[in-house]
C-alpha cells in the first residue's frame, strides 16, 4: 500500500544519496530488532510479573509442605530469543530484498 511506496521511494532516494547495502541492512536491522525485542522483553516481564503474582495463589495449603515452586524456563526464554533473532533476520532481508527491487523511475513517479 501507501506505506510500502513510501518505504521504497526512501530507499531510492537515499541510495542515491549513498546508502551502501550494509548501512542499509544495519538500519533494518535496528528498527526490526527494536520492535521485536521490545516486545519480547515487554512479554517477558509481563509474563514473568503475572507468575510471580498468581502463583502463591495456586497453593492452597501453604502450611502443607512442598511449598509451590516458580520456575523460570530460561531454556524457554533462550529459545524464544533465538526465534526472535531469527525473525529480525529473515525480516531485514526480505525488506531490503523488496526495497532493492524496485524500479527508481516506478517508484519517484508512484506507478508501483
Amino acid at each position: 500500500g501507501a506505506r510500502q511506496r513510501a518505504t521504497a521511494a526512501a530507499h531510492v532516494l537515499t541510495v542515491r544519496m549513498g546508502l551502501t547495502r550494509p548501512g542499509h541492512l544495519r538500519s533494518l536491522a535496528q528498527e526490526i530488532g527494536a520492535v521485536l525485542g521490545y516486545g519480547w522483553s515487554i512479554g517477558v516481564v509481563l509474563g514473568v510479573g503475572a507468575s510471580v503474582l498468581v502463583g502463591p495463589l495456586l497453593d492452597l495449603d501453604p502450611a502443607f509442605p512442598p511449598p509451590a515452586l516458580l520456575r523460570i524456563p530460561l531454556d524457554l526464554l533462550v529459545g524464544t530469543v533465538v526465534g526472535v533473532l531469527a525473525a529480525t533476520v529473515v525480516g531485514v532481508l526480505t525488506a531490503h530484498r523488496t526495497a532493492a527491487r524496485q524500479s527508481a523511475a516506478a517508484v519517484l513517479t508512484l506507478d508501483t
